[in-house]
């Protein structure tokens, strides 16, 4: 084969002719082989492949919708414990740095908490829409339901010991319990009124 010249094979690519015995390319792979040698392959999804899997898509979103609104509600519940919790524990931890009180203020009606030392205010919250403070209880004889409510955060490392009841869409609640020592919550979930 050495000795046969080389032909063009009209797209400005030479070839020296046939190569018994090598295969370049696999036919299944091949959509159109040139006879340079060289294959076209596809590349990425036609028209109809693409929209009908957007098609598939669609309809599973439709079918899982209404399972993740059923689970939203309780989202964010959780999540605004979390930020309470973490609130209670910043404010604790900004007691002891500072070496003096930090207040944490529930404003009940209005569904915000926040941080206050001195005259600042800090790590200010809006709860999310669905969620709502029931109450904040400060052992068996004070509830805060109409008003702004505050607990103390001491440099000792304590806070007032306090519970927060939070309540979300569904009958749907939840309670944060904060020890006096260490500031460390329980949490309780219920879809009833035991509370």
């Amino acid at each position: 084969m050495a000795g046969l010249p080389a032909k063009d094979s009209g797209f400005g690519i030479r070839d020296s002719g046939f190569r018994p015995g090598v295969l370049l390319f696999p036919a299944s792979s091949c959509h159109r082989v040139f006879a340079s040698g060289s294959c076209l392959r596809p590349r990425g999804l036609t028209l109809l492949e693409l929209m009908a899997a957007l098609v598939i898509l669609g309809l599973l979103l439709t079918l899982i919708r209404p399972v993740l609104d059923s689970l939203s509600p309780a989202w964010r519940l959780r999540g605004a414990a979390q930020q309470i919790e973490s609130l209670v524990l910043w404010a604790r931890n900004a007691a002891i740095a500072r070496g003096e009180a930090v207040q944490v203020l529930y404003d009940v009606p209005q569904g915000a908490c926040w941080a206050r030392v001195g005259d600042k205010t800090y790590s200010y919250y809006q709860l999310p829409s669905g969620v709502r403070f029931e109450a904040v209880r400060f052992g068996r004889a004070a509830e805060v339901t109409q008003d702004v409510a505050a607990c103390g955060a001491f440099s000792d490392g304590t806070v007032d010991g306090h519970e927060v009841v939070l309540r979300g869409s569904a009958r749907l609640r939840a309670r944060l319990i904060f020890g006096r020592l260490l500031a460390e919550a329980s949490y309780e979930e219920t879809t009833g009124d035991a509370f």
